[in-house]
């Protein structure tokens, strides 16, 4: 969900001030998992795999605010990588 809001936050203006009390509520929450190089790179080569996709874009679910999706939102590697890259210092 962070990584999406993130995106959502980059790509789409989506509220800076909603997405950092949603981090802070998910953060407080869940904790935060670690993940290595390794398994970021698995995770983006299998993001391709997903049912949303089409012909091996990898399409996203954002939000340009609460209740106003944007389907099938096309978002390149180098922005999901810098979105995981974001978590993982957070």
């Amino acid at each position: 969900m962070l990584i999406e809001l993130k995106l959502s936050m980059d790509l789409l203006k989506f509220s800076k001030i909603r997405f950092e009390a949603i981090e802070k509520l998910l953060l407080d929450t869940y904790g935060k998992i670690s993940i290595s190089d390794v398994a970021l790179d698995a995770i983006v080569k299998n993001l391709a795999f997903d049912k949303k996709n089409v012909m091996g874009r990898i399409n996203f679910v954002l939000l340009h605010d609460f209740g106003n999706p944007q389907i099938d939102y096309q978002v390149p590697n180098s922005k999901i990588i810098q979105a995981f890259e974001y978590y993982k210092k957070a």
